[in-house]
């Protein structure tokens, strides 16, 4: 019999050597022109208001790993252009921070660039559609497979970087590490 894949929910990744160094004093610098920051998706921790691209240099080179990778994402999808970014910002979570379920509406890639990160400071969740999970909820009783998983999980680490579908569902999960930060670059692209 055979099995043909339609609909498939695309989540791109790859592990770079940017400096993160340079990227944290500048997340610290924006943190500290902006200390109330604002509240979206996260659940305590801080995020920053939208920038954008060349607002600032020290984003120089991620923002031109971003452009390179998205190629091939927009490539994948169809488009014979590339995107562009349309805006970023930063998310900073503590212990038992995190972001709740969300999407990026208007965006046609989302992405996240996580610049400090460790063991325990909480998985990048996709979780299937909910009427997906309810029809496929009993599929995983004798084995999981890609067909009836109730989602992926990635555990980060500093460097990665993740590109998919604005309108696919995401989350974080709550940082239960005492002593480290979750430090993440959150992105979007469209047309």
């Amino acid at each position: 019999m055979k099995c043909e894949l339609h609909f498939p929910m695309p989540i791109w990744y790859e592990e770079t050597r940017l400096n993160n160094d340079v990227i944290l004093r500048l997340c610290d610098k924006i943190k500290s022109i902006d200390p109330a920051g604002r509240q979206k998706s996260n659940y305590g921790g801080w995020q920053s208001q939208d920038f954008h691209e060349g607002n600032y240099p020290e984003l120089a080179a991620l923002e031109s790993t971003i452009n390179r990778f998205s190629k091939d994402c927009f490539y994948d999808l169809g488009y014979d252009s590339p995107g562009k970014i349309h805006n970023f910002w930063i998310n900073r979570n503590n212990r038992h921070n995190f972001n709740n379920v969300h999407i990026h509406p208007g965006a046609i890639i989302s992405g996240v660039y996580y610049v400090s990160c460790a063991e325990n400071t909480g998985n990048l969740v996709f979780p299937r559609p909910p009427s997906e999970a309810y029809i496929l909820a009993g599929a995983s009783e004798n084995r999981m497979t890609q067909l009836n998983a109730w989602g992926a999980s990635y555990q980060p680490k500093p460097g990665m970087i993740f590109l998919f579908l604005g309108h696919m569902n995401h989350y974080v999960e709550p940082n239960d590490n005492f002593n480290f930060e979750r430090i993440s670059i959150a992105f979007n692209l469209g047309l």
